[in-house]
Formats: C-alpha cells, structure tokens, sequence
C-alpha cells in the first residue's frame, strides 16, 4: 500500500550527502511507507531527548555516541561467511536474522529492490532523526554508518555489519573520544 510522500525531489537536493541515486531509492521507498513509522520515529526522538537531557541534568559531562545503521539490504537466505561460520549456525538454530526481508514478504511486498528502497528510506529516517537530535546537546555527537559496507560480504544478517566493516566504526569512536574530530556534530565514517 502506497502513501503520501514526505519528501519531494527538491527537498532531497537539500542533501548535500546523498547522490541521485541515493534520491531516487528514497522516494520511492517512501512511497510504501506508513504513517505509523513516521509516529515511531517521532516516539523515537522524544525518547532519546528525554534520556539525553536527563543525563545532561545529572551533571555527568562526558561525550555521548549515538549510531544509525548502514542502509542495510534485505535477504530471505541467511548469509554465510566462512569468517563468522558460528553466526550462520546460531542465525538458523534461532532462525533470527530475518527481520527486514520476511515482514515486508508477508505485506506483500516481494521485490527485493523495492525492499532495499523501503530499507534505505527507513534508515535515512532515522539517521536525519538521529543527527537532529544530535544538533540539540553540546555534548551528543552522531555516528553516521551509512555506505560502510561495501557489498554483502560486509552484513552478517540483513541489519548488522560484519566485525571487519564494524572496525571502521569503531576507529571513528575513538577518534571522537579523544577528540581527534572536534567541531562536528554528524561524523560520517
């Protein structure tokens, strides 16, 4: 089922970090989006200020990470990396691994590539979210993950990076700890 879309071209434009096709993936994956994610995102925010500014008020002053997703790519098969062969077993043991691909699948949603557009328009979503929030504490600094991975060989599921692609990450937390990146309030890795 189609919506009402949030964004038009032009306010993409606005966007200095996304490419045409990055735009064009994210209008179409908002087409299928739903008023309620947009009502979970704005639950989302309200709770990481309220938590934010809470700590704030403690008077604890220390630099806070917060970390959006990579635009993950949906998949029905487990993946399997002769790196990580217990993650596989344990992913099919569980049967966890599957939280993007099979629910979209049950919506009727089966194309893999309007899957990825709806994934990649969600993660935008919360990352701009993310980064907002942010703007609004001196001390609160975003990790923007997005176009960490290189391919699928960089997921260990459909939603998490392998600890390979994650090490680029982390080597940004670091940097942001030791304030070796000052200034910036959304630091891409």
């Amino acid at each position: 089922q189609k919506t009402t879309p949030k964004y038009q071209r032009t306010a993409l434009d606005t966007f200095n970090d996304l490419n045409d096709s990055d735009k064009d993936d994210i209008l179409e994956g908002q087409r299928y989006i739903q008023k309620e994610f947009y009502s979970f995102i704005i639950m989302l925010k309200a709770q990481y200020h309220l938590i934010l500014q809470s700590i704030v008020k403690s008077g604890l002053n220390m630099k806070i990470l917060i970390q959006g997703y990579d635009y993950a790519i949906p998949c029905i098969d487990a993946r399997f990396s002769t790196r990580y062969p217990p993650q596989y077993v344990i992913n099919k043991l569980i049967d966890t691994g599957k939280w993007l691909a099979r629910p979209m699948a049950i919506k009727g949603i089966t194309d893999a590539e309007i899957q990825r557009k709806i994934v990649k328009c969600m993660i935008f979503e919360f990352n701009e979210m993310l980064k907002e929030i942010a703007d609004k504490f001196s001390n609160v600094y975003h990790i923007d993950c997005r176009g960490v991975a290189a391919g699928p060989q960089d997921w260990f599921d459909e939603l998490h990076l392998t600890p390979d692609a994650f090490e680029k990450i982390a080597q940004v937390y670091s940097m942001v700890i030791d304030g070796k990146i000052t200034g910036e309030k959304s630091i891409k890795v």
